[in-house]
This record gives structure tokens, C-alpha cells and sequence, in this order.
């Protein structure tokens, strides 16, 4: 608090016996489900933050788990009743007592994500040292719902792909959202992996095609499972396959459309044999807008190997005309005064704000800082008027 704030009294300074002989009385009065599960859920909070952990245990099961109730807030409840189980068995040297708080505090743990809107990333993060390992010993005989979420953290929080254990949970719940976040992931990792003229490398590749057309078999959810299988089949370098699966989508939203335009302009690009400015030309009059991604016009930018392409090749980068080098803008004003440009090249030059005084400017103000006065002074009449550093550079020069 603020000085000038009246002092919130602190936890510790309150009656702990009092305080909750208050919340107890409060939560008996109570005749609505909702609200007397509420106090409960405070009565369990109240004992687990003052450190009494075997009480907080001991009120989840008494006021909270006897009402037979569970809305969101029991869930809130029950990761209360874990973490104090966990501080609990943590104080103590038994050793059968650690094994026995990883064990409860992981299964709690477990069911507030399987079930739960908020808490979700509360109780992956809740998770640690070997409640794993034990949880994973439970797998099999877990309910559908917890086994599915499991095998989801554990793709989720893994080193590898996840696909292993996306196969896993199809094999419980193919129409499970989390086989679709898992497979989201993989996809979207490997987008992001650095491209060459010989496609994305990774050595999963095969296998996840292999999974996402199997899953085209055992899920209702296909608009989904025929994009994945698009985008994997491109990336294994099959774009007959990938327009095949990619014109079975027959969604409307907007993400899934835009996934289906960065996918075809990708397929544009790889089509290619060779690049150049006219068939960059082309593949910019039919994807203008999903060319703006700089995943896209890095990979256009590979295939631009010719000499005759280094200022494409250069301008696609955006951020291409900046600094003092004079070269750099001698060779942006040759680009834009060829009278014979395409609507590709017009648009580089717009999307780096381009026009031909202000580069003559600049050009001026390179070969100032490079001490060609001569030069300098012959293109100073497009410099900005109302720059007085530079105009005091000229007048001292």
C-alpha cells in the first residue's frame, strides 16, 4: 500500500481460530449450493495460506468434496487441497509420506487441468519433480478425460515433437482438442524452422503426414485433420497431395482461411523451377497479401539465386533501404528509374516506402558522410529543407 493508504491487515496478523470458526459458522448458514461450496473453498484457502496444511486437507474433504458439487470453484478448491498436500508431506522425513504426497498431489493436480477453464497452466506448472513418474506409472488406469490430458503434458512440456504422444491420445479420444493443439504445435514449430531451396528439414516429417491422414479416418473433425495433412504434404515436398487434401476444407472461418492462403502461396513459391521477375510477378498477382509474411518472402528471397535479382532479392527483406551506404542507394535509384517496371517490383519499392527524392537525399547524405563533398552537394537539393543538422553539415563543408 501507499503511505497515505490505510494498512491492509496482514494473514499473519489475524486470528487464525477466530477468522475461521467465522467462515465455518458462515458456510453452516448457507442454504444454495453455490454459495456454501464458495465458503468452502475459503474455508480450505484460508487454512492452506496460514500454513496449515492438514487442516486445509482435512476442510477440502469435509466442507467442499461432501457437497457432491463441481462447478469451476471446486476445482479452485481441490488445487488449494493439493498444494497444501504437498506442503504437508514436505515437512516431513518419512519417505513412504514423499511417495504418498507425489502420488495425491499429482493426481489433483492431474484433474484440476483435465477439468478446469482457469487453472489449466496452474497445474501444469504445479507439476514438477517426480509426480511425473508417478502419474505416468497411473496411465493406463486413468479415467479417458485425465489419461488424455497426461499425455497432452507431457507432449506439451517434451523435447521431442509431441506426435507420440498425440497418437496416444487418439487412440483414447481421436475427437479430443488436444490431439488438434498438439498437432497445431508441431506444424507451427516447423514453419518457423529455417528454410533452404531444398525445403524444411526435419525428420519427422513423414511420420506426421502418416498420423494426420490416419486421423482423417478416426476424427470428425476433418476440415482440421485435411489442413494438417495440406501443410505436411507440402512440407514433405508433395504439393499434388497437399491441393488434394487442402480442397476437401471446406470451412469459412477466417484462421482457416488464412492458412489456406500462407499454404497455397508457400505451394506458389515451390512450384517454381526458376525464379524470376516474371514469375515472381505472377505468384504476387495471385497472393499479395500473404506475400507480406516474412516467413514467404524469405523463402521467395532463397529462390532469387540470379545476379540480375540481388535488389528483389535485397528489397524483400523491408528494411533493406537504410543507412549511410552510398552504394545501397545508388542502386535503389537505378531499380526505380527503370521505366519497365512490373507490379512486383512497384510494390517492393512501395513496401520500402520508396520514392526518388527522398533516396536521392539520402544519397546526398551518404556521400556526405563519406566525404564526397562533390557528390554531395550534387544531389542536396532533395534533401529535406527543414533538416538543420544537415544543412549546418553542408554550410561547414
Amino acid at each position: 500500500t501507499r503511505w497515505y493508504e490505510p494498512r491492509r491487515p496482514s494473514i499473519l496478523n489475524l486470528d487464525y481460530s477466530k477468522v475461521l470458526d467465522n467462515m465455518i459458522e458462515a458456510y453452516g448458514r448457507q442454504k444454495d449450493k453455490e454459495l456454501k461450496i464458495r465458503y468452502g473453498y475459503q474455508i480450505v484457502r484460508f487454512a492452506h495460506y496460514n500454513g496449515q496444511y492438514e487442516d486445509a486437507v482435512r476442510y477440502f474433504d469435509k466442507y467442499v468434496e461432501s457437497l457432491n458439487y463441481k462447478p469451476e470453484i471446486y476445482y479452485y478448491a481441490l488445487s488449494q487441497k493439493a498444494g497444501a498436500l504437498c506442503g504437508y508431506y514436505r515437512t516431513r522425513e518419512d519417505d513412504d509420506s514423499q511417495v504418498q504426497a507425489d502420488d495425491q498431489y499429482a493426481m489433483d493436480f492431474l484433474k484440476v487441468f483435465a477439468y478446469s477453464k482457469d487453472l489449466k497452466f496452474t497445474a501444469y506448472s504445479s507439476l514438477r519433480g517426480d509426480a511425473w513418474e508417478h502419474l505416468f506409472k497411473k496411465a493406463k488406469s486413468l479415467p479417458k478425460r485425465e489419461a488424455c490430458s497426461l499425455y497432452f503434458l507431457l507432449g506439451y512440456g517434451s523435447f521431442n515433437s509431441g506426435l507420440k504422444e498425440l497418437e496416444k491420445i487418439a487412440s483414447v479420444s481421436p475427437d479430443s482438442y488436444m490431439t488438434d493443439v498438439l498437432m497445431s504445435g508441431y506444424i507451427t514449430t516447423l514453419s518457423l524452422n529455417e528454410w533452404s531451396t531444398e525445403g524444411l528439414k526435419d525428420n519427422n516429417l513423414e511420420y506426421a503426414l502418416g498420423l494426420a491422414e490416419t486421423m482423417l479416418q478416426k476424427s470428425t473433425h476433418q476440415d482440421f485433420w485435411h489442413l494438417c495433412a495440406a501443410h505436411l504434404s507440402a512440407y514433405n515436398g508433395m504439393n499434388d497431395r497437399a491441393r488434394q487434401h487442402l480442397s476437401k476444407v471446406k470451412s469459412n472461418r477466417p484462421c482457416i482461411k488464412a492458412n489456406k492462403d500462407r499454404l497455397s502461396t508457400y505451394m506458389a513459391i515451390t512450384d517454381v523451377e526458376e525464379m524470376t521477375r516474371e514469375a515472381a510477378n505472377d505468384i504476387y498477382g495471385k497472393h499479395e497479401e500473404t506475400l507480406k509474411e516474412p516467413f514467404l518472402r524469405k523463402m521467395m528471397a532463397e529462390c532469387m539465386d540470379s545476379v540480375d535479382l540481388e535488389m528483389h532479392r535485397n528489397l524483400l527483406s523491408f528494411d533493406y533501404l537504410k543507412g549511410l551506404d552510398s552504394e545501397v542507394w545508388e542502386k535503389a535509384i537505378a531499380f526505380g528509374t527503370n521505366p519497365n517496371l512490373n507490379s512486383f517490383e512497384k510494390w517492393l519499392l512501395k513496401c520500402n516506402n520508396y520514392s526518388s527524392d527522398s533516396a536521392r537525399g539520402e544519397l546526398s547524405r551518404s556521400y556526405l558522410h563519406e566525404g564526397n563533398i562533390p557528390k554531395a552537394l550534387e544531389y542536396a537539393r532533395y534533401y529535406k529543407t527543414d533538416d538543420m543538422q544537415m544543412k549546418s553539415a553542408f554550410c561547414y563543408n
